[in-house]
């Protein structure tokens, strides 16, 4: 059964490509390939270091936590962090679904249509986002005791963690708009400090406060990230990404 269904694959997948081929031939002009490599490498190596950075942002605590207090406060603590990221749930998503859209506005030159569009992805972010938050912070015991009752003792941990996850919500979709529209470059060092930062403040605050110190390092540094951001967005994009300007009445677009 196994050969058979291999075959039927290869056959639809051989069929499919053909048709693509036909219809690529038939509709599409041809044209000179235009490489730029040096171009593409300059922006895939920034990417690259951007996410090392983040990845550093985002695991330091958990890692510091097992190394400076132990395996079984690590395992508290991650199970708080990992609930924690629910909040970021829908900005997650809404930056998969809108930068393309980002960055077609931008290259146009369409100014108010991308404000208009940050600021209708900031309140889809914001509105669920906040419910979530909301849930969270009201059944954080509940919550943990699904992971087992010695898991309640990160409830401090999770409710700070869940507020830095808000602000995160509360900024929009800041790090997408900088990388979307050519500014990852200035973006870099906000990656960069933030994941320092956190490195530092995570091995003052974790040995005096336990894992409540690295949730609160986390979420300051979470803080200083997107606060950091909005600024080069307003600066060099020229939108403003924020909850408090899309909730302005004149933001409500009813149009399309």
């Amino acid at each position: 059964m196994i050969e058979v269904a291999t075959v039927m694959l290869l056959v639809v997948v051989l069929f499919q490509s053909w048709l693509l081929r036909e219809k690529v031939d038939r509709e599409i002009e041809p044209a000179s390939p235009v490489y730029a490599y040096r171009t593409w490498i300059g922006i895939s190596v920034i990417l690259l270091i951007q996410r090392a950075f983040f990845i550093i942002l985002d695991e330091t605590d958990i890692i510091m936590v097992g190394s400076l207090i132990g395996p079984a406060a690590a395992g508290i603590y991650n199970a708080a962090a990992k609930t924690a990221k629910w909040v970021s749930f829908v900005l997650e998503i809404m930056v998969m679904v809108a930068g393309p859209a980002f960055a077609t506005l931008y290259a146009q030159g369409d100014m108010p249509g991308l404000q208009k569009v940050v600021s209708r992805v900031t309140i889809w972010i914001f509105l669920p986002s906040t419910i979530i938050c909301v849930f969270l912070l009201a059944f954080t015991q509940p919550v943990l005791s699904i992971f087992g009752q010695d898991f309640i003792a990160a409830t401090g941990s999770l409710k700070v963690l869940i507020l830095g996850r808000l602000v995160n919500a509360l900024c929009g979709t800041v790090a997408c708009l900088m990388v979307m529209t050519g500014h990852q470059k200035k973006s870099l060092p906000v990656f960069c400090c933030s994941a320092l930062i956190n490195l530092g403040l995570n091995a003052i605050a974790i040995p005096r406060f336990g894992i409540l110190g690295a949730a609160m390092t986390t979420s300051f540094t979470l803080v200083i990230w997107n606060i950091w951001l909005s600024i080069l967005v307003v600066k060099h994009i020229r939108v403003r990404p924020s909850i408090f300007y899309s909730l302005l009445p004149k933001n409500w677009l009813t149009d399309g």
